[in-house]
């Protein structure tokens, strides 16, 4: 609540205002929804709030959620929209645009080694709408044959640690013009963690 008084000082040429402020009860969020997601799941977008239904009413929380949704890279565009409900309740609706997070690339190199060597790269950053990451890359020159292919699951088994699988085949022909090769296999993981335990 919010009132003022006013005490005019003739003697000054001036008004005097007094403001007077009474805290209310604090606003709590409300039902959270997404609306505008086509492939992408809803938990994708909702492991990125720093919030929570219940929580007291935050807006550097909505602005730190919005932020972190966006930087996901799957959305062109991602509001959130707070819309009161009842008595201090905030519902918030996450209205978000779905973009395209395929992609193939080529490329062409030289070096003094490997001579003329071309690539192929296609991968896709939310498969199947869960946030994963896929990328099979495939290099080729007249020495060299190189494969690989990487898996990223960003929130492992709902957590906040980050999980990448990768799978690499190199084979070499040496020297040029031989029939001899060698081959080199190689298969790894990693766990990184990326984001922090913190809410806020």
């Amino acid at each position: 609540k919010l009132d003022y008084t006013t005490n005019l000082a003739p003697a000054r040429l001036t008004i005097d205002v007094t403001f007077l402020i009474e805290r209310g009860p604090l606003a709590r969020f409300g039902r959270i929804s997404v609306s505008g997601n086509v492939s992408t799941r809803d938990k994708v977008v909702r492991r990125e709030l720093t919030f929570s239904e219940g929580d007291v009413f935050n807006s550097e929380a909505l602005r730190r959620s919005r932020q972190k949704v966006t930087n996901l890279g799957f959305f062109e565009t991602v509001d959130l929209v707070p819309r009161p409900s009842g008595e201090n309740i905030i519902d918030i609706d996450i209205e978000i645009k779905e973009r395209l997070t395929g992609a193939i690339t080529f490329g062409v190199g030289y070096s003094s080694e490997d001579k003329l060597t071309g690539q192929v790269r296609v991968s896709e950053n939310n498969l199947f709408g869960r946030g994963h990451s896929l990328a099979l890359t495939f290099e080729k020159s007249p020495v060299r044959a190189n494969y690989s292919l990487s898996f990223t699951d960003p929130a492992l088994f709902d957590t906040p640690w980050s999980a990448t699988r990768w799978v690499c085949c190199v084979r070499r022909t040496s020297p040029p013009r031989s029939s001899e090769s060698s081959r080199v296999n190689s298969v790894g993981c990693w766990l990184t963690r990326p984001r922090p335990t913190s809410r806020w």
